[in-house]
């Protein structure tokens, strides 16, 4: 008897169930299929954790890179934005004022 995957869970829960009117070759085909499916899992479970391996190593070794250790140049290293506080602002705004001020008292 071949195994229906779609089938098998409403056979298996039906209330009139009883595995063994199935026959013992219903079960072992169910058995060699989960076989073949566990032996297939544990193979990408194998690549899988192989993969996490070689991320967690490129990623320590990104987290190690500086600018002294990069293969680039500071300049190219990564955009990193500078911290503009209030003080840069004020010394930009007094800066405008300044010469304003001079191109006033100059023209006049």
């Amino acid at each position: 008897m071949a195994i229906n995957d779609q089938l098998l869970p409403t056979l298996i829960n039906a209330p009139d169930f009883e595995p063994e009117q199935m026959g013992a070759s219903f079960w072992y085909e169910a058995y060699l299929k989960q076989k073949q499916e566990n032996v297939e899992l544990e193979a990408k479970l194998g690549l899988l954790e192989k993969e996490l391996e070689q991320l967690k190593e490129k990623l320590n070794k990104l987290n190690l890179r500086s600018s002294e250790n990069s293969s680039q140049p500071p300049s190219q290293d990564g955009y990193k934005k500078k911290n503009k506080g209030f003080e840069t602002k004020v010394k930009k705004k007094d800066k405008h004022l300044a010469c304003c001020h001079f191109f006033y008292h100059w023209y006049l």
